[in-house]
């Protein structure tokens, strides 16, 4: 791990889950949450964090949301932040039987990765980034658990046609996390009202 100015990975590149990813997890801590990648990324604090922040966050409209307002948050109360990627089938290509579908998804995974360190690059209270593949409201539950989180943040689809057809095909993650974990969570809607791009630091 390093500073929060110089960040760097704590593993190689992830690797897209394969066909054997869907089997049991091996056992252990990480047990509950499901199966944690290879490829996270941290950065230490410059000082004590007071507390600590559990953020969910994906590729779309409404995972890119939550991630300023959790460093917003982080800074106000002192608090690192653990920041979580379930895999979804939005990280992948459409056939599982393309040649390059574990290469694409792993890519995809990546970029992923890189993009959260650059927006946390400079993060005062520490920050780590890590891939998991599972279910994401347990995984977020139990990482939340793990790290004594005060809160979990993570992003609600506006009501609407896409808020049905995310219902219909994965359920509302948000609602799953409110009714299973045993920490307060703050929902962040998918454009926040004045939200302008990412914070200046």
């Amino acid at each position: 791990m390093t500073t929060g100015t110089n960040p760097q990975n704590d593993d190689p590149a992830p690797r897209a889950p394969g066909p054997s990813a869907s089997g049991p997890p091996a056992p252990g801590p990480d047990a509950a949450a499901g199966r944690r990648l290879p490829g996270g990324t941290s950065g230490l604090p410059a000082g004590r964090p007071d507390a600590s922040i559990v953020v969910g966050v994906g590729r779309d409209e409404v995972g890119r949301a939550v991630l300023p307002v959790a460093v917003d948050l982080g800074r106000r109360l002192r608090a690192q932040l653990y920041v979580v990627h379930v895999v979804d089938p939005g990280d992948f290509p459409v056939d599982p039987d393309d040649p390059g579908w574990e290469e694409q998804g792993a890519r995809t995974l990546a970029a992923e990765r890189e993009e959260v360190r650059r927006m946390l690059d400079g993060f005062e209270w520490g920050w780590s980034y890590s891939t998991w593949f599972g279910d994401p409201a347990t995984t977020l539950a139990a990482v939340a658990e793990t790290h004594d989180a005060l809160l979990v943040v993570v992003g609600r689809h506006p009501a609407g046609l896409s808020e049905v057809v995310h219902r219909l095909t994965g359920g509302s993650v948000s609602r799953r996390l409110v009714d299973r974990s045993t920490r307060p969570v703050l929902l962040v809607p998918g454009r926040p009202r004045g939200h302008t791009g990412r914070r200046d630091r």
